[in-house]
């Protein structure tokens, strides 16, 4: 087998709520130490489910997994995904362009009124730069 035959990560659906469709799609994008945690996990909710005649410990396994595969799916999203949580933690949270942090004066103004009737959303001067309330605010 050469390096071109290799699988290539496929944008899947998201998956039903199954051990089965949870399973096939981590068997198509995630690597064999997810898969193995997968069947692990999944083995050790049955045996507990069997036990005790309850199947919470079931459901409770297969939703966690769920949100896991779901992720998988598209793999270039989780690899972008997985390097935005690299970036925040190696240099916390950064300011967007359309943040209102970065908004200038006229377009916090502007934000700041209904933009169909034109009318004030707060009473002018009761909102703080730093977003507190003003001295002249009634609820302070």
């Amino acid at each position: 087998m050469s390096a071109s035959d290799a699988r290539q990560p496929q944008v899947m659906p998201r998956p039903a709520c199954t051990p089965a469709a949870i399973r096939a799609v981590l068997a198509a994008n995630a690597d064999l130490a997810v898969l193995d945690s997968y069947d692990e996990d999944l083995d050790a909710a049955y045996e507990q489910a069997r036990e005790h005649g309850d199947l919470r410990p079931l459901v409770e396994t297969v939703r966690r997994w769920w949100f896991e595969a779901d992720a998988w799916r598209d793999p270039a999203a989780q690899q972008q995904y997985l390097t935005r949580v690299d970036d925040y933690r190696t240099h916390g949270p950064q300011l967007l362009a359309d943040e209102p942090s970065a908004m200038s004066t006229e377009d916090m103004a502007a934000s700041s009124r209904s933009p169909r009737t034109g009318t004030w959303l707060y009473w002018p001067g009761t909102r703080s730069s730093s977003g507190g309330r003003s001295a002249h605010d009634p609820l302070r």
